[in-house]
């Protein structure tokens, strides 16, 4: 069958399997290959194989996924979504930048499962290898802080701003007004009414057991309100407050404000959040 019709994968699959049974793994990972190039389908099921026969061995595991860096970056997915992440780093690492770059979906979803997993320091290499320079983030530094650097703030800049408008609340970058550079964050309440939570964030990867400050400044115009917007650190992994600030009522020019915290033995990243709490009513 395989003879007859070389590009059908299932008659690889069963040979692979047959050659699999009886030990002959090189032979048998060659024909599961192809299976999984013909068909994708086939491919969580070749991981799954490979991984049973050469666990722990990163060399022939890698021979057995094959040259295919795309099998490579999805293989090095498998491993790092069944939680394990060295090994399934390895692989990944051992890619070249290009070939990372061509699979960044693989990427983009190996960078998801270590986030999830708390392993945000490996998460932020991995994003790092994938992204332009000018997307690049640091351990212990806010990205863009001043959101002078023209890049789309959302899902796909994962550790740059995250920001989503709420009905009620116009939120957009100001180049008319400034503290520092052109440009700043403006937040328009446009009712009078409870706002939910103000769609603001950023994971910043962080070291353990390090003091840590950070300074913005704010300004506001004819704010009134009985929950005015706060800035929040928190820790990434289970959104304690680790710092906050309340932005005043009224009109005031730029003002600093500080914030000094200090992160636990295992705390690898924080969130940086603008909230807005409802404002609570008491009869």
């Amino acid at each position: 069958a395989v003879e007859l019709a070389p590009a059908y994968a299932y008659p690889h699959w069963y040979l692979g399997n047959f050659l699999l049974r009886n030990a002959r793994y090189d032979e048998a990972f060659v024909e599961l290959r192809l299976a999984g190039e013909g068909n994708p389908d086939l491919r969580p099921q070749q991981f799954n194989l490979i991984w049973e026969v050469y666990k722990g061995d990163t060399e022939a595991l890698k021979n057995a996924v094959g040259p295919s860096a795309q099998a490579r970056a999805q293989f090095a997915l498998y491993l790092v979504t069944r939680n394990e992440i060295d090994e399934g780093l390895r692989v990944w690492n051992s890619m070249s930048g290009q070939e990372k770059t061509t699979n960044k979906d693989s990427g983009a979803a190996i960078i998801t499962a270590l986030n999830r997993s708390l392993r945000y320091h490996d998460a932020l290499k991995v994003w790092n290898e994938m992204s332009m320079e000018t997307y690049r983030a640091e351990v212990g530094r806010v990205f863009d802080g001043s959101f002078e650097e023209a890049v789309t703030y959302g899902p796909d800049i994962v550790f740059g701003w995250q920001i989503k408008c709420a009905p009620g609340l116009d939120l957009r970058i100001d180049t008319t007004k400034s503290h520092s550079g052109s440009r700043s964050l403006r937040m328009l309440f446009e009712v009078s009414s409870n706002l939910p939570i103000v769609h603001v964030s950023q994971l910043i990867a962080v070291t353990p057991q390090t003091e840590y400050e950070l300074e913005f400044y704010v300004s506001t115009e004819k704010l009134v309100s009985g929950s005015t917007p706060q800035v929040q650190v928190l820790n990434a992994a289970n959104e304690q407050e680790l710092a906050s600030s309340t932005a005043p009522n009224g009109s005031s020019k730029w003002s600093p404000v500080n914030l000094s915290f200090k992160t636990g033995d295992n705390v690898e990243a924080v969130i940086l959040r603008i909230v807005r709490v409802s404002c609570s009513t008491e009869e």
